[in-house]
């Protein structure tokens, strides 16, 4: 039976990965205010869809960036099993900011009825490790083709904060 995997013949029979990554982050909710085209014609602030009001939502918008993940894994003599460990490192920032008549979506709490603005800005920052184990078995699928199915558990440390100034 051929293996579908490299295999050195009584060696040791470790191997190392590394991946570049250029990944943009995409999250729900990351919006900071409401603003009205100009056309609208409101006076009330905050606006209260009297007359003529129409919004659109001020959301940041994140870009690519780049990351990286690391792996260093094994192969077994047993059945041709083999064992891989990972860690994926991610970071990204987005901004956004707006002028004009602006409802404050995230005001102060104990503020009483929608909070009006005339500026608005968004921060998001976001810092993602993934760690990966995972042991898999190649095999041939046709003359050309391999598979490799696998069991593992990941453990994720996601650290993000949405940071919000009003005027």
């Amino acid at each position: 039976v051929s293996q579908s995997r490299y295999q050195v013949s009584g060696g040791w029979n470790f191997f190392l990965n590394t991946e570049f990554l250029w990944w943009v982050a995409k999250e729900d909710g990351l919006y900071y205010a409401q603003n009205h085209y100009t056309g609208a014609t409101t006076s009330a602030l905050p606006p209260d869809a009297s007359t003529n009001f129409k919004g659109h939502l001020e959301k940041v918008q994140p870009h690519f960036r780049p990351g990286f993940r690391v792996g260093l894994g094994g192969n077994t003599e047993y059945d041709d099993w083999d064992i891989f460990t990972s860690w994926t490192w991610f970071r990204s920032t987005a901004r956004g900011n707006k002028e004009g008549h602006l409802l404050a979506l995230w005001s102060y709490p104990n503020a009483s009825g929608a909070q009006g603005a005339s500026f608005a800005s968004g921060k998001w920052h976001l810092q993602l490790n993934l760690f990966d184990l995972e042991m898999g078995r190649s095999f041939w699928v046709g003359r050309h083709f391999s598979l490799r199915p696998f069991l593992g558990v990941r453990g994720a440390w996601i650290d993000q904060n949405l940071h919000i100034h009003y005027t």
